[in-house]
């Protein structure tokens, strides 16, 4: 099935929805409506006289309006039948104004209206609703009673939207929370066009409609230009010239769509893309730039966790903040993703669909990603990404790691970004970049997919110039070493690279990483408290990647000075260890031992490293242990 049958399907299983306000979420609109930002409400008495006006609050201009084909889809003059901008409401635009009387007057006259109706086109034709809103402070007039002007970072009074409350005429007053008033409208508003159009087969819900010429805008409503489906150029003819028989070809020869279907559709996925969306770039987030979304949901309602979301699946510590070891990550893991089963039934479908729009007011809204499946493979695909991309990582103590996996923004802004040298935030230099790699990203985690090999280079290019980084460097270090590791596993078919430090493992590279480290600990370790210095191993580090034998050698020579300075058993442990290292590398590597390192390097790096600092603060621990034990204490 496609996105437009889902979003159906989404849009019939919470039609008891339609039109219900929740506190911080924006509402599902009834079909033949429209949510809007609405910037005055007036108050009438049930006869239509004025009662009062007020300017509604930022967190609650939200507003289910009804709407026309044309209205919905208004790029050029059309008026909404009753709550409209002033430009509409008031005769200061007579052609505004007569589309908008003719449109109210029919409805208001017809069998299907009802008593608010006529209540708010008594008090329009009254003529009164500019001066009062003056009276009220709520607009400025200059003295030909034209809108004054306002401060160009100010919306223009003329687009000020209007919604109307009118008391003593049924529960509930305000006309945006009326289901009677929606039905008057959508009742009449599909009986006028049945009246005018011919039925044909929608290709969305299988049965015989009225079909839509025109489609909604404002399926991503800060972007009220972006379309999803566009409509005919009657201007330029472009959309069906030397295609299509006439000009409304294109709304039955290529794909005919019923009205009823396209509102639904429309009305399901601008409710999802409102309160369901992961927006992909910070900055994007920040500054209102052009939207890059991905929606994660199932038609039943049920919650479905977000792939892309910004927030890990679980925390990074368990109780009493203690690491998590591999075998508690596995069992917390398998937890989560049971409690996100438990939620939804295993036969019940997961979409996924990533939408993005070239500009702010106009143009195409695009479906760059769509996936659905059942929630049992969705899950266990889930699963299967974070078990397989987990790594141990530093939690601020040198010889404490938990278990933990990045997220796709930060494997992202890892492989791409920079950090900054004041805030020591890693940002990336192009957001729509960022977001298309975070796309690329969604098919590994949804669909098992290989994580793409550019990002696993650019990932291993970051995190060999440790001179770049002065706060971020822990976090790029450890997302590589997660990724490249996900990487040749998945490429193996199997686990052959653990998170546990592995002696006996030939891999040139990954032995060159494990000499690296203990070179870097000799030095390091001999520090005193508050020197942040680094050591010769960091400063020699991008040279070491690309020439390691001839590096090594160099730094064989500069930690003379410093093994000295540890205790006889630790030089002994120490020059064993790189004895053995040495020893570990096969014959054949002696022909190449100093060109440049694999990947894998960063693996032996990280896990010997780790391996060391854990193995000292066991030898700390042992000996603290031993002193109480000689003074006699429990």
């Amino acid at each position: 099935m496609s996105i437009w049958q889902k979003a159906y399907e989404t849009y019939d299983n919470h039609a008891h929805l339609a039109g219900v306000y929740e506190k911080g979420k924006e509402p599902l609109s009834p079909i033949c409506h429209i949510v809007a930002n609405a910037q005055i409400e007036i108050t009438l008495r049930a006869d239509g006289a004025f009662y009062s006006a007020t300017l509604v609050p930022d967190e609650e201009r939200r507003t289910v309006i009804p709407a026309t084909e044309e209205s919905a889809d208004r790029g050029s003059i059309a008026a909404h039948p009753l709550s409209d901008e002033l430009q509409y409401l008031a005769v200061t635009d007579e052609k505004r104004h007569k589309l908008y009387i003719e449109l109210l007057t029919a409805w208001a006259e017809s069998e299907y209206s009802t008593p608010k109706v006529r209540a708010v086109q008594k008090y329009i034709l009254g003529g009164t609703i500019l001066n009062d809103l003056k009276e009220y402070g709520l607009i400025e007039l200059d003295e030909n009673m034209t809108f004054a002007k306002r401060k160009s970072t100010e919306l223009a009074y003329a687009k000020f939207l209007v919604r109307w409350r009118v008391y003593n005429c049924g529960d509930p007053e305000e006309c945006w929370r009326d289901s009677d008033l929606f039905k008057s409208w959508q009742d009449y508003y599909i009986d006028m066009l049945t009246k005018q159009r011919e039925k044909h087969l929608c290709m969305i819900s299988g049965n015989e409609e009225i079909i839509s010429s025109r489609h909604p805008r404002a399926t991503v409503s800060l972007y009220n230009g972006a379309k999803l489906i566009s409509s005919k150029d009657a201007e330029r003819k472009f959309a069906y010239t030397g295609r299509f028989l006439n000009p409304n070809g294109n709304a039955v020869q290529a794909a005919s769509i019923g009205f009823v279907s396209s509102q639904k559709t429309h009305c399901a996925l601008r409710w999802l893309v409102a309160n369901e969306r992961v927006t992909i770039g910070r900055a994007q987030r920040e500054s209102g730039d052009t939207p890059s979304f991905v929606i994660c949901w199932s038609p039943s309602g049920k919650k479905v966790y977000n792939p892309v979301g910004y927030d890990e699946l679980f925390p990074d510590e368990g109780e009493d903040n203690a690491p998590i070891e591999t075998s508690d990550y596995k069992q917390l893991l398998y937890d989560t993703i049971r409690g996100y089963k438990n939620l939804l039934p295993d036969d019940d479908d997961v979409c996924i669909v990533s939408l993005d729009a070239t500009t702010k007011s106009t143009g195409r809204l695009s479906v760059t990603y769509y996936t659905e499946q059942k929630s049992c493979d969705y899950y266990e695909r889930v699963e299967e990404w974070f078990d397989t991309v987990c790594f141990p990582k530093w939690s601020g103590q040198s010889s404490v790691y938990t278990i933990k996996s990045p997220t796709l923004w930060n494997i992202v802004m890892c492989a791409y970004g920079r950090e900054e040298k004041e805030s020591g935030a890693i940002k990336g230099n192009n957001d729509h970049f960022i977001a298309d790699q975070i796309k690329r990203l969604i098919p590994c985690v949804t669909e098992s997919a290989p994580v793409p090999l550019d990002i696993v280079r650019s990932l291993q290019a970051k995190v060999s110039q440790p001179q770049n980084y002065k706060y971020k460097y822990e976090l790029v270090l450890h997302t590589a070493c997660a990724v490249i590791r996900k990487y040749h596993n998945d490429k193996l078919n199997k686990e052959e690279w653990t998170m546990q430090l592995d002696t006996a493992k030939t891999d040139r590279s990954y032995l060159f990483g494990r000499l690296l480290a203990v070179m870097e600990y000799i030095e390091r370790t001999t520090y005193e408290k508050g020197e942040n210095r680094e050591p010769n191993a960091i400063n020699l580090y991008s040279t070491f990647c690309v020439r390691p034998r001839s590096t090594a050698k160099t730094l064989e020579e500069r930690i003379i000075p410093y093994m000295q300075k540890h205790t006889p058993g630790e030089r002994v442990y120490l020059r064993n260890l790189i004895t053995d290292i040495y020893a570990t590398f096969r014959e054949e590597d002696e022909a190449y031992m100093n060109r440049p390192l694999e990947d894998t390097y960063l693996l032996g790096y990280y896990l010997q490293r780790k391996e060391l600092y854990r193995s000292k603060k066991d030898k700390e621990t042992n000996n603290t242990v031993s002193e109480v034990n000689q003074n006699g204490n429990p």
